[in-house]
């Protein structure tokens, strides 16, 4: 059987920065294999398009150009915010801003957004939310384990699903890795949430699928 839509496929995968020379990102065994049906948008688009055909045993190296991976890097989604956007119960946890630490917060329609401490001062701190992984070309390199019919709770999974696909990869879409640690990193302990114009302090734990 070959992988189409509405398949259910099982593959490991190495994934690389650049070439398969580059750095490694994320390595998928056998043990915990990803595995997705096929056609409902759970993959990276250009990933899930190159996979199609391929059936059981095949071995694939796909090269996604940043544009049809995590995007460009945009400068406009790089933001210097207040400190004081930060404080909980009157003080700001100045641990919340060592250079590359994750601060998940939400924009106005209520979405999560991962930003990632750039810079820091005394009283600013600047966040980018642009993707890690931004401007970056990628490198998939796996086998496929096997592809079946998907059954119907597979292609109808419950609405609170994060939908991911039972493996540890961060190949979903919408530019936003899966991870295991779902700690929110600056977590609102006081009374209220932080707020910016734009974007508005997560309060809790985040899937990281969104």
């Amino acid at each position: 059987m070959i992988i189409s839509n509405e398949k259910f496929a099982t593959f490991t995968y190495t994934l690389f920065e650049n070439s398969t020379e580059g750095k490694v990102i994320e390595d998928v065994t056998a043990e915990n294999p990803m595995a997705v049906v096929f056609g409902q948008g759970k993959l990276i688009p250009f990933f899930e398009q190159k996979l199609m055909g391929m059936t059981s045993n095949d071995n694939f190296e796909i090269k996604v150009p940043s544009a049809d991976a995590f995007g460009d890097v945009n400068p406009k989604a790089v933001y210097e915010l207040s400190k004081e956007t930060f404080k909980i119960n009157g003080e700001v946890d100045e641990s919340l801003f060592s250079i590359g630490n994750k601060l998940p917060m939400r924009d106005r329609n209520g979405n999560v957004l991962d930003g990632y401490v750039k810079d820091a001062n005394e009283t600013t701190v600047t966040i980018d939310f642009n993707h890690p992984l931004a401007g970056t070309d990628i490198v998939f390199k796996g086998t496929i384990i096997d592809v079946r019919e998907a059954t119907f709770d597979e292609i109808n999974p419950p609405s609170h699903s994060c939908g991911c696909g039972s493996g540890g990869g961060s190949c979903s879409t919408d530019g936003h890795e899966h991870g295991d640690d779902h700690e929110c990193g600056c977590e609102s302990k006081g009374e209220g949430s932080c707020s910016t114009e734009d974007h508005q302090h997560e309060e809790g734990h985040s899937c990281g699928c969104h």
